[in-house]
């Protein structure tokens, strides 16, 4: 278990923080195209429903907030000599603020959980 998820009390084990992890990751790889699958299914002759219950991946209440700020703040990092080390925590508390976020404390851990899944995603390009 990551040293973050440790520090912001949000456990891996048992898929805590799984879900969280598969809602922010399609989002980040599928939810740009998901509108074009959608009508490129309407287009054709005739018409189907997309696949969406075997794509979609519904984020669980407790983590709507924290993806509705994700793509906000993804790209927002304090940088070190090898790149990336952490989210830039203020550019996480403007985006709470600005899209009126309720839980605020939840949704800050919750997006710090996603910290080192996200770096590692990013540095492995």
């Amino acid at each position: 278990m990551s040293e973050n998820f440790k520090r912001h009390g949000v456990s891996q084990e048992r898929g805590r923080g799984k879900k969280l992890i598969d809602a922010a990751d399609w989002l980040i790889e599928y939810g740009p195209i998901c509108g074009k699958c959608r009508k490129q299914y309407q287009r054709r002759n005739p018409p189907e429903d997309p696949p969406c219950k075997t794509c979609y991946i519904e984020p669980l209440p407790e983590n709507e907030e924290a993806i509705r700020i994700f793509p906000i703040v993804k790209n927002q990092f304090i940088m070190g000599m090898n790149g990336p080390i952490s989210f830039l925590q203020p550019a996480i508390h403007s985006a709470m603020d600005i899209y009126d976020i309720k839980n605020k404390q939840q949704c800050f851990e919750k997006l710090l959980a996603l910290e080192p899944w996200w770096i590692k995603k990013v540095t492995e390009k």
